[in-house]
């Protein structure tokens, strides 16, 4: 072995503990004595437990009068000054990661999303925090908006939670939760909101190696190269490529992922590779159970064929809506923001993003560098973000955006195997992040 690479980690160590999967809720949405008074006239306040976003909680349901105008603020909140023990915020909480999950009958008319205030009793000192729908978009005609009617919407701020005043948790006495109307309401509406909360932070950044379509590279090279630096990789396979030339056979594809090491997850990319622009989103997620199906049937087992790659990071809201009904549980996409590399909590399906993980700002293509990749990792690591770093063939001099080189992978796997010694991150597979964040079970890394 050259003597530029360090000497090999262990061949096998224990996975972290896994990551809490669970919100520390501070304005409890399942106690209505806590939701008194302060209520925007003509707006009626309930509970709706037919209606749960989590653990089979009831939901906080307000109903709208038609007739509001635009710009009406539609608010819940405490009045008296005691505030009934409420809102009780986390211990030494850094005023990260706020989150909440709104839904509606009518999302078009509250695309400014919600806000929370924090306050001692006449609202002189409080915190507050804000979270625009529009931020959240898409593109209507592509069917990507984040909040449609009667859909949950959870957005994660990746900012701390602003102050007016002076305000302690020792003195906080009043909640208040608002929606600003951007349209008048001209008939009945309904929102209802499902939990208010911090999510709670990483207990390490975390780096998921994934490589997409199934070329022979990984199995004549990177592969290889993963278990010198014990580092584990989710690879996204096409079955119909599987034994096509340059490709993994089924039975190459079976063999590395009984490797004693367990280091290699296989997911799933399709059983084509055309888009769901080009299949349409139904004959998409058709395609998706068979590619699952023919996965299954090569020996590969666990939860790795029911993660997906979105081919060309396409996707729909009708897809994830038959993805769900499928039982795939999450999905990969391309582009970066630190809210959606916040673990995604609520893998009832009702958090959407679960379906549109991470990537890094800079990936595997063959025009990035070491130090790009890099220094996109280090970004995801400052933004207290997981993140996946995708790549797909790799040779001696790429030529395609879909090739990266050797050398470029040689760096970065001893870069990334350096930091895990340090106890400066984790490299994780797709699988086990999941199985970590979820509480779900995996052999894979």
């Amino acid at each position: 072995m050259s003597s530029q690479y360090p000497d090999a980690p262990p061949r096998f160590s224990m996975p972290p503990p896994p990551v809490t999967n669970t919100p520390l809720e501070f304005m409890p949405t399942h106690d209505l004595s806590f939701w008194d008074s302060d209520v925007t006239s003509g707006c009626m306040v309930s509970l709706d437990a037919a209606v749960s976003f989590k653990d089979g909680y009831p939901s906080l349901r307000i109903d709208l009068p038609a007739g509001l105008p635009a710009g009406t603020v539609v608010k819940v909140g405490t009045t008296g000054a005691a505030g009934k023990g409420q809102p009780r915020i986390p211990f030494n909480w850094d005023l990260q990661r706020f989150s909440f999950a709104l839904r509606s009958t009518n999302a078009a008319i509250m695309q400014t999303g919600g806000m929370i205030y924090l306050g001692n009793s006449d609202y002189s000192s409080f915190w507050s925090g804000f979270l625009n729908a529009l931020h959240y978009g898409g593109s209507a005609a592509a069917d990507t908006l984040m909040f449609v009617n009667n859909e949950w919407w959870v957005p994660k701020l990746a900012t701390p939670l602003d102050s007016e005043g002076t305000p302690t948790a020792q003195n906080l006495s009043r909640g208040k939760f608002t929606v600003q109307l951007t349209a008048a309401t001209t008939q009945p509406e309904t929102i209802w909101l499902g939990m208010v909360a911090a999510l709670p932070k990483r207990k390490l950044p975390t780096v998921i190696l994934s490589f997409d379509d199934g070329y022979a590279s990984w199995d004549t090279y990177l592969m290889e190269r993963l278990k010198y630096y014990d580092l584990p990789a989710s690879f996204a396979i096409v079955t119909s490529l599987l034994g096509q030339p340059d490709y993994m056979s089924a039975e190459r594809m079976k063999a590395r992922f009984d490797d004693p090491s367990r280091l290699f997850d296989f997911t799933l990319h399709q059983s084509v590779h055309d888009n769901v622009a080009v299949q349409g989103s139904a004959q998409y997620v058709t395609a998706l159970q068979v590619g699952r199906d023919k996965m299954r049937a090569a020996g590969i087992g666990g939860d790795g064929p029911s993660h997906h790659a979105w081919v060309e990071s396409l996707w729909t809201n009708t897809a994830i809506n038959a993805m769900r009904a499928a039982g795939f549980l999450s999905a990969r996409g391309a582009g970066y923001t630190a809210e959606r590399g916040f673990d995604q909590m609520f893998f009832t399906g009702n958090d959407k993003d679960a379906y549109i993980l991470n990537t890094s700002t800079v990936n595997l293509t063959n025009d990035a560098s070491f130090a790009q990749v890099q220094a996109a990792i280090q970004t995801a690591v400052g933004d207290d973000s997981f993140v996946f770093v995708n790549g797909h063939d790799i040779v001696r001099t790429p030529t395609s955006d879909y090739q990266t080189s050797y050398a470029v992978i040689d760096e970065l796997l001893a870069w990334l195997a350096g930091q895990v010694a340090a106890g400066a991150l984790q490299v994780v597979s797709h699988s086990r992040w999941f199985a970590d964040t979820t509480g779900r079970v995996t052999d894979r890394r």
